[in-house]
Parts: structure tokens; C-alpha cells; sequence
């Protein structure tokens, strides 16, 4: 089975890592980004002020 990541929850995965990880390794291999989120995910990093 194959699963759509959408940003909120790439977005959560990037705030908390602990909090999702198991998910997305219990499904590795199966998890895709769509090029939307992937450019929103870039955008995000580019404008924050944290490195």
C-alpha cells in the first residue's frame, strides 16, 4: 500500500521527529511527497531563521 504524505503532516514530522518516525518507518518504501509539498517543505526551510 502506498501513502500521500501532504504538508501538515511532513510539516509535524519536522517539528517533532520523535512524535511520527515510527509511522514513517513502519511504512518505508511506501510513502511519497508530491512536488506541491516538496516546494512548500523548501520554501518553509528557506524563510526560517533557524538554521
Amino acid at each position: 500500500m502506498s501513502f500521500l504524505l501532504d504538508t501538515n503532516i511532513c510539516s509535524a514530522h519536522l517539528k517533532r521527529p520523535a512524535g511520527l518516525m515510527h509511522r514513517f518507518a513502519q511504512h518505508s518504501g511506501g510513502s511519497f511527497i508530491p512536488t506541491i509539498v516538496l516546494g512548500e517543505l523548501y520554501a518553509w526551510a528557506f524563510h526560517r531563521k533557524k538554521p
